[in-house]
């Protein structure tokens, strides 16, 4: 009996979490929208719908066909390329991007930086891949909330 009275107010307690989502409200504060990993996939994917309604910063290694597709999806779409490896681990980059957003007025961050190498022959090659996983998210994610002057999503 108490287990299924556990349950019921697990369920009730994780319904507020797993329920289903509204439309979400795209924070009107700022024209751009940042967008990192758009060299392929799921980034290119966030930068082509945001082009709709939002001017782009794109971050990512090889902007010039992504740039293009998104220039022909949205032609009025205005585009700032940043064009940077994070792999590199070149800490002069994160002033640039930090410059870019203070000048510009940004609401959204889609933050999907990776490394795609797939290369686990080292303890060094795992330890790397990790570091381009997490470390540009965590300082771009800081970045983008010092920048964002109004209620912005990340």
């Amino acid at each position: 009996m108490l287990s299924i009275i556990g349950g019921l107010y697990l369920t009730k307690a994780l319904y507020h979490y797993v329920k289903p989502s509204k439309k979400i409200e795209m924070p009107l504060g700022g024209t751009y929208a940042v967008v990192t990993g758009v060299t392929s996939g799921i980034g290119r994917q966030f930068a082509l719908q945001l082009s709709k309604e939002y001017n782009l910063i794109l971050l990512g290694r090889n902007l010039k066909e992504t740039e293009a597709d998104i220039l022909k999806y949205s032609p009025s779409c205005k585009i700032v390329c940043i064009s940077i490896d994070f792999s590199l681990r070149n800490k002069d980059i994160y002033d640039e991007i930090k410059k870019k957003m203070k000048t510009l007025s940004v609401s959204i961050l889609v933050n999907n930086v990776a490394s795609r190498s797939g290369n686990f022959s080292s303890l060094q090659k795992q330890l790397d891949t990790i570091v381009v996983g997490t470390k540009p998210m965590v300082i771009l994610t800081e970045i983008f909330r010092e920048a964002c002057e109004t209620s912005g999503l990340i």
